[in-house]
């Protein structure tokens, strides 16, 4: 056997080999991408967002593998998870992306659980005559099959459809065909959501005691299953049906059971029909301040339903952006395997012919040296750009924190008090509630207006900040006067919680700093000791020397901080807050605020705190000279 046939042997053998090892790696990624698909669906109706998570990781991998069968799968859970969640507009999306794949494929499962997916979500969007093609499509495909839990399945998003368009004898018909179906597969999950279905349907016939028997047939069945969502559509449905029995304890039960459900599923489409019945349980009961405040929290959750629907377009833009990229980039590493490849073999050729002779020997080691020079200045310049895409991808991540943050205090801790004014407003023009009763929240009114007027400084302050609009301007300050102005700021809060401000200024104490920005420090920092300590409790202000500096020291003896949340304090840019202990509210703004402006003075801030024992916050500023 001469050389060049031993050669051929083993580039065959080893050609062999590696597509055995890629088959195999190939084999590997699609059972892991099956297996994340598989525990997604699972997890779809019990913990939405983990299901999201998982589903986007396979088609990150699917896509990468160019595995369709994969892709069509984790599509197909986001489209249940997003319609689990509310967010129809990406529930819809990503239908379709499921019947792009399916709709043309021998999977028959796949492709009918596309077709009732999208048919039901185009129910919630109040596409009825689309839904209704669907889900019909889907039913008559399951009977071709023939598939007796596919076809059950078809029955159960058709009485759906049905009870939308007020159809209640179909819809009953339907969910009867049903359930002895899914009783006789032991598919206990989907007879409780008829039941609930049927609970539903019952109520809008007026018939209330049907409505109730078959909301209580549901629940311990859901609470078996771990359907959290079923679980907690049929305590609604079951509250309602207590109300008309004037079983108003045990509906208010319910009601806040569902609520805390549907809060940990985010879904404001059934928060805002809870906190809707829970306006009227109070209304009823004659507490009318609860029931206001319940109507704000459905006009929230609907503002948040209408702003899901709305940034859906955004986000799905922005999911297909995001696919693009990475098609795009396994592409580019497609071909930079292809072009190292292709290196590798004109080395080799190279090599053969060089060695003929030492000359051609000594020129490929000169273009070896050569090729070395360049690929470390192409090294050079790749780290130079990636260096540079680093810091604009984290100058991009700060701006959206701080577009986030912005949002957030606007339509949460500014638009929220101006309509409670606004509603208490409504209710004395419409003469819903007395002079006297308006009188009454005055003082409770008083504080909101107070709260509003330093959440909006501290706000524009900040965004000033943010922007560098702000100029620091040093000058000496009376320490003893500025503490007293911001005290006397703030004397209302504190007699409100019969809290003692106990000052202890050393004479002739002055700083250097900027005058606005030490009241803005100092008012932050008392209103927080107050905010956070118990009523009728002592908050001590004193003032010492320190070296080159005055060190001012607010001491409480509230609730305190962990060593967590003091780190995020002074070590990170997070926005921190929490409720004080009279569940006042607060932005994480004011203290942003106090570390900037100490930092522009040329200051430092200590924090010494445990919990429940209370709070010692230092700042050191520079000694007026």
């Amino acid at each position: 056997m001469g050389f060049n046939s031993i050669m051929k042997f083993f580039t065959y053998f080893a050609i062999f080999n590696l597509c055995g090892l890629v088959c195999a790696a190939q084999t590997l990624d699609t059972l892991f991408i099956n297996k994340l698909n598989t525990s997604a669906y699972n997890l779809y109706m019990i913990e939405t967002d983990s299901a999201i998570h998982l589903s986007q990781q396979a088609l990150e991998l699917a896509t990468k593998a160019n595995y369709s069968h994969g892709q069509g799968l984790s599509y197909l859970t986001l489209t249940k998870a997003y319609w689990a969640k509310g967010n129809f507009m990406l529930s819809m999306k990503y239908g379709f992306e499921t019947l792009k794949i399916f709709e043309n494929t021998s999977h028959d499962y796949e492709k009918s659980h596309s077709y009732l997916a999208v048919g039901r979500t185009l129910v919630e969007l109040g596409n009825q005559v689309k839904a209704k093609e669907f889900i019909l499509h889907a039913i008559r495909h399951a009977q071709e099959l023939p598939d007796s839990i596919l076809l059950a399945e078809g029955y159960r998003e058709y009485s759906y459809l049905l009870a939308e368009q007020k159809l209640y004898d179909s819809a009953l018909y339907y969910c009867d065909l049903a359930i002895p179906i899914f009783k006789g597969h032991s598919n206990n999950l989907d007879v409780s959501v008829l039941y609930g279905r049927k609970a539903r349907v019952f109520f809008d016939l007026k018939n209330f005691e049907k409505s109730r028997e078959f909301a209580y047939k549901g629940i311990p069945i859901d609470s078996l299953e771990g359907n959290e969502r079923a679980l907690a559509i049929a305590k609604f449905f079951a509250a309602r049906s207590e109300l008309q029995f004037k079983n108003r304890a045990k509906a208010f039960q319910l009601t806040t059971q569902s609520i805390n459900i549907f809060n940990r599923m985010n879904n404001h489409q059934w928060l805002t029909r809870c906190h809707d019945l829970l306006a009227t349980l109070y209304k009823e009961n004659g507490n009318l301040e609860k029931a206001i405040e319940e109507l704000q929290l459905v006009s929230l959750h609907r503002d948040q339903l209408s702003s899901s629907e709305k940034s859906g377009q955004i986000e799905e833009m922005q999911a297909l952006y995001e696919l693009g990229t990475k098609e795009n980039t396994i592409r580019l590493l497609e071909n930079e395997n292809k072009l190292k490849q292709q290196q590798v073999r004109n080395q080799r050729l190279f090599a053969a012919v060089l060695s003929i002779a030492i000359l051609l020997l000594i020129v490929f080691i000169f273009f070896m040296f050569r090729l070395r020079a360049i690929q470390h200045r192409a090294n050079r310049e790749l780290t130079t750009q990636k260096r540079e895409i680093q810091s604009q991808a984290e100058n991009l991540e700060r701006l959206n924190k701080l577009k986030t943050k912005l949002f957030s205090v606007i339509s949460h801790d500014l638009r929220g008090p101006i309509t409670n004014i606004k509603v208490l407003f409504g209710m004395i023009t419409n003469k819903t509630m007395t002079q006297e009763e308006f009188l009454a929240l005055s003082v409770k009114l008083k504080s909101t207006v107070d709260n509003t007027h330093r959440t909006l400084e501290n706000l524009l302050n900040w965004c000033l900040s943010q922007m560098d609009g702000i100029k620091t301007e040093a000058k000496p300050i009376e320490l003893s006067q500025a503490i007293d102005e911001a005290c006397k700021l703030l004397e209302d809060m504190s007699n409100t919680k019969k809290i003692t401000l106990q000052k202890e200024i050393e004479k002739n104490a002055a700083v250097l700093a900027d005058p606005n920005q030490l009241q803005l420090i100092l008012r932050n920092l008392i209103h927080n000791a107050i905010k956070f300590s118990k009523p009728e409790a002592i908050v001590q202000i004193t003032a010492t020397q320190s070296g080159d500096y005055w060190k001012i020291t607010l001491r409480d003896s509230g609730v305190g901080m962990t060593d967590q949340e003091i780190t995020t304090i002074l070590d990170t840019q997070d926005y921190f807050s929490k409720y004080g202990t009279g569940q006042e509210k607060g932005t994480g703004l004011g203290l942003m605020l106090c570390k900037e402006f100490i930092s522009r003075n040329k200051g430092k801030l200590e924090i010494e705190s445990s919990q429940n024992q209370g709070t010692a916050i230092s700042i050191y500023l520079p000694k007026a000279t």
